[in-house]
């Protein structure tokens, strides 16, 4: 539940997704984990977004790697900003 209503907002935020890697720029990685995202792709959830379910399951670990540094730059990005 906590997941499907993170993507929510963050959709709500945004707008439609582009692409998958879009998902993991603006949901937290807490809140996508591979059960998750396995999840959505076996549901059709992520169809819209022009990749087959085989690219997706195969980009699968790309995806979540992508998530985990994208959001430790963000942080760093975020610290750096206030340490000036």
């Amino acid at each position: 539940e906590g997941s499907v209503q993170a993507i929510l907002e963050a959709r709500d935020r945004i707008g439609k997704f582009s692409s998958p890697f879009e998902i993991f720029q603006e949901v937290p990685p807490r809140a996508v984990n591979r059960k998750v995202i396995e999840g959505l792709i076996k549901a059709g959830a992520l169809d819209s977004l022009g990749w087959s379910r085989s690219q997706l399951y195969h980009l699968m670990d790309k995806m979540i790697e992508y998530s985990n540094e994208f959001q430790k730059i963000k942080s760093s990005d975020t610290k750096n900003y206030y340490h000036f």
